[in-house]
């Protein structure tokens, strides 16, 4: 029979449910966490479960070995005021499995007037904890060991080549050139005759985590993308919008969509600070001294599916390095092919054998337009003219158990600032009129038509397609280019809106009271992109430094409505490499 304590009755604002029972307990974690195993203090969690089958997770905190014990009783007056499933409430009896545990709970204020049982076994609390060492227990092994529990050989030839081809692709900044309108079709095939085809979908291209999201099947992507849209609202609000007494159901439909999103078979590379890498992958890292591009981008690579998370296998690290090879030859070589589109060209890489980690191959590489994307993300195969969204994966190793402990402070994401130049910022006649510019984003395609050495020889160009929002003004988008074409020494430029590429009736010119402007001219630093009649199909030609003369041709691709929060102004494709501003005999000069 339990042993029950009744505490003092006090006059408590929450409601008390009858019958409620919810267990206590604070258990080891056996997996390493990155955060926690640079301190080398074990981790374990504290966990608040409602017990019965309309139960769940109330409250999971993960503390270590030196967490005094007084962070049990913190944890239960936390779950009563923001709990994970349902209102806020008091339990009519909290189950425990110590009497240490029973008379710490019955001595705090927190729990007064609530019965504290003392049960041999917590049931909950088990269930709970078993379910998230199996999701999470892949996550404490390095790449050999996983190989190895696999039945599987991973040399360190092959751990070396990995690393080596992930700190190239890092530094080639793939993110920049392809988003996720984009779908990479791998067909390989060994030289024994096994064929296998994969689908690879680059990250990072709104600033989301950078790297490669690698599937087995294009059922496996279309899930991906039907659950992303089902949980859409949740995985974009912004947790500080949302009122303190629904925050608790909120963090509730978060927990759900991530379980649902570990059921999804999914290869996922992402680029992750070493500080949140597990400690076992780190060792490995140092013991065979391999490449890492920087202490941010280490090359993390986890399988989900079934419900789960853990490190890849050898066979899953030699798929990973295959995609991300092709991709980068196939990005090398598409200059040299015919045609306009990069869409549908399939190009063919040979693959050589990495003794006891991968064998010889051809993969067969082709670029299609992504089928799954929502119906206005992929309008007449555009690329992300509306502002889409990546994949949305986790930020580190750490965000995988946000699901179950306190959530982060929410940091929106840094808004892009030009550094070079003076920006003043925009004066529109009304607030109002201002706020509906805002609401409007312009798709644009730059590409440089001729400069100091004549028009770009590259057969496809240079070109860079920038994302801006109406109420951003012709500076904002003057900076954009800036950066998008790798420029570093300002100048004055002027942007030529007249039906006539010489016309100069609408004219803007920045002189940066440096000269002064031609009579007529509008001031760019004031002029609102959303006041300009910029229509799809319009062009205009916007020049950079008179005295050197950069022209390029601006063509309007598409204008659509603001529907996320991302910062703008933005490069959404890159085309060709951009010309140095000075040659190395005018640098020297």
């Amino acid at each position: 029979m339990p042993q029950h304590t009744r505490t003092p009755g006090q006059r408590v604002s929450l409601p008390l449910r009858p019958g409620e029972v919810w267990e206590v307990g604070r258990r080891r974690l056996a997996i390493s966490l990155g955060e926690l195993g640079q301190h080398e203090e074990p981790p374990e969690i504290i966990l608040v479960v409602q017990a019965g089958e309309a139960g769940g997770i109330l409250l999971g905190e993960v503390v270590t070995t030196a967490t005094p014990s007084s962070a049990l009783a913190d944890a239960v007056n936390r779950a009563m005021r923001e709990p994970l499933l349902g209102t806020p409430r008091r339990p009519s009896i909290l189950r425990v499995a110590s009497t240490t545990d029973a008379e710490l709970l019955a001595s705090s204020p927190v729990t007064m007037g609530i019965a504290v049982a003392i049960t041999g076994e917590l049931v909950a609390v088990d269930a709970v904890q078993t379910h998230m060492e199996l999701q999470l227990s892949g996550l404490s092994s390095d790449y050999r060991a996983q190989a190895t529990r696999a039945g599987e050989t991973l040399s360190p030839e092959g751990l070396r080549a990995f690393f080596q081809i992930a700190r190239k692709f890092y530094r080639e900044e793939m993110w920049d050139a392809y988003g996720d309108e984009g779908l990479f079709e791998f067909q390989l095939q060994t030289t024994a005759g096994v064929e296998k085809t994969l689908y690879g979908i680059i990250t990072g291209h709104f600033g989301h985590e950078t790297g490669l999201a690698l599937y087995p099947s294009l059922d496996a992507v279309q899930q991906f993308y039907a659950l992303s849209m089902e949980h859409e609202a949740s995985l974009e609000s912004d947790p500080s919008s949302v009122p303190q007494d629904s925050r608790s159901a909120q963090k509730h439909v978060e927990a759900e969509a991530f379980a649902h999103f570990l059921t999804i078979s999914t290869l996922c590379l992402s680029y992750t600070h070493q500080r949140d890498v597990p400690p076992p992958l780190m060792a490995e890292a140092k013991e065979y001294k391999l490449p890492v591009a920087k202490a941010a981008a280490f090359p993390l690579v986890l399988r989900t599916g079934q419900g789960g998370m853990r490190v890849a296998t050898g066979r899953e690290l030699a798929d990973m390095t295959v995609a991300l090879g092709a991709i980068l030859d196939w990005d090398r070589r598409i200059d040299d092919t015919d045609g306009e589109d990069e869409v549908d060209i399939t190009i063919t890489s040979h693959v050589p054998e990495v003794p006891g980690f991968l064998s010889a191959m051809t993969v067969r590489t082709t670029l299609r337009d992504n089928p799954y994307l929502p119906e206005d993300d992929n309008e007449d195969n555009e690329d992300d003219e509306n502002g889409g969204d990546d994949p949305e994966w986790p930020d580190s190793f750490t965000a995988i158990l946000d699901t179950f402990f306190p959530e982060r402070p929410y940091q929106s994401p840094a808004a892009r600032q030009g550094t070079r130049g003076h920006h003043t910022q925009p004066v529109a006649p009304h607030v109002t009129a201002l706020l509906l510019l805002a609401k409007r984003v312009y798709t644009l395609d730059i590409t440089l038509t001729d400069g100091p050495l004549g028009p770009p020889s590259t057969k496809k160009g240079v070109s860079r397609r920038i994302a801006i929002l109406g109420s951003q003004t012709l500076h904002d988008l003057h900076l954009a280019i800036f950066e998008a074409f790798e420029r570093w020494e300002p100048h004055l430029y002027a942007f030529h809106l007249g039906v006539e590429p010489d016309d100069r009736s609408q004219m803007y010119c920045y002189t940066a009271d440096m000269a002064e402007a031609d009579e007529g001219a509008g001031d760019p630093t004031i002029t609102p992109l959303g006041t300009l009649a910029l229509e799809v199909g319009r062009s205009f030609r916007y020049v950079f430094d008179m005295g050197d003369s950069w022209e390029h041709h601006i063509h309007v691709c598409a204008v659509a409505e603001r529907r996320t929060r991302k910062s703008y102004p933005c490069v959404i494709k890159k085309v060709g490499k951009a010309p140095l501003q000075y040659t190395d005999d005018e640098t020297e000069s």
